[in-house]
């Protein structure tokens, strides 16, 4: 990074989008546990499920950058 301050702005950003994800996660969570317990539903179960596979790839590769630019400093 060119600046410093850039790199702080990024790093914030990152630690923000990681706690974005792991709402991403727990409410896929949510919708696979309640399309279960209240519909018996494999539609919603599946939904939850990818969403929340989709959040643990995001936070992962968000913790990844994150741990590039602490190298980085």
């Amino acid at each position: 990074m060119r600046d410093y301050d850039g790199v702080t702005r990024l790093d914030r950003f990152l630690w923000l989008n990681c706690g974005l994800d792991v709402g991403y996660v727990a409410v896929g969570v949510t919708l696979a546990v309640c399309g279960w317990r209240l519909a018996r539903s494999r539609g919603l179960v599946g939904a939850g499920i990818g969403i929340g596979i989709q959040g643990i790839a995001l936070l992962l590769l968000d913790l990844r950058l994150a741990a590039l630019l602490t190298q980085a400093r």
